[in-house]
């Protein structure tokens, strides 16, 4: 929603609807992605620094990380819809209105 100044331009410039929802959808894809990577990474890290330090031990399933990735997955679409509604329904003159 930051951006919705840039997207009205690119509106106004004659980029169609599909294409700013691709690029909305690709940006929220690749962040979610490294989100991801980098949450997991964080508790693999966590998990083999208290399996060498503690008695406790730490397991992680395959089952863990797809449901992980599916909910994250989820948010990241749904938070992309909700925000790129606001966009397709722009009017590109608004954008250019003081």
């Amino acid at each position: 929603m930051e951006n919705i100044r840039q997207f009205g331009a690119l509106k106004a410039m004659g980029t169609g609807n599909g294409t700013i929802l691709l690029m909305v959808l690709s940006q929220a894809l690749n962040v979610g992605l490294v989100g991801y990577g980098v949450g997991v990474g964080l508790a693999a890290g966590f998990g083999w620094w208290s399996g060498t330090t503690t008695r406790l031990s730490f397991f992680m399933p395959w089952q863990v990380l797809a449901l992980t990735a599916a909910a994250v997955f989820l948010i990241v679409l749904a938070a992309s819809v909700l925000s790129v509604r606001k966009v397709l329904v722009l009017d590109p003159a608004i954008v250019f209105r003081g």
